[in-house]
């Protein structure tokens, strides 16, 4: 009987410790990469547009493999994160005017790098995918 007491004690034990790390690697993402600082300024309500692309994005300090939603309109630039990780990390929003595009490199390898005005956290893409999205914002992507 005392080991049935012991494993439902125990069980009883796990689970707040599960919803603990569930809660904390959306957030140790979300200071890693940059996010929640961005969302500060940039956090969307709302719908995103249809237009969604599944990208790997690399960012500094954290790979994120298909992972990220980017999703164009004649507005701007939307991220979102998958909905498992969005705890703290609401969706984002930037108008053309906010974002710069620059060729760059990480880790010897050559992206395309998305900053955004005021602020140190930028996104690299891989060149393709960057060409996707300058196809699909046609004149309004700011990189010529």
């Amino acid at each position: 009987m005392t080991s049935l007491n012991a494993r439902g004690t125990a069980l009883f034990m796990l689970i707040p410790l599960a919803l603990l790390f569930w809660i904390s690697v959306p957030w140790l993402a979300g200071t890693l990469t940059g996010w929640k600082s961005l969302a500060q300024n940039h956090s969307f309500k709302g719908s995103i547009p249809t237009t969604k692309r599944w990208t790997h994005c690399s960012v500094p300090n954290l790979t994120l493999r298909n992972f990220l939603t980017v999703a164009l309109d004649e507005k701007g630039m939307y991220f979102e994160m998958p909905f498992w990780f969005r705890i703290g990390n609401p969706p984002l929003f930037f108008g053309w005017s906010e974002i710069a595009i620059e060729e760059a490199k990480l880790l010897f390898r050559k992206t395309i790098r998305i900053s955004f005005r005021n602020s140190d956290a930028s996104f690299h893409f891989y060149p393709e995918q960057a060409e996707e999205f300058k196809r699909a914002a046609g004149p309004f992507w700011p990189m010529k």
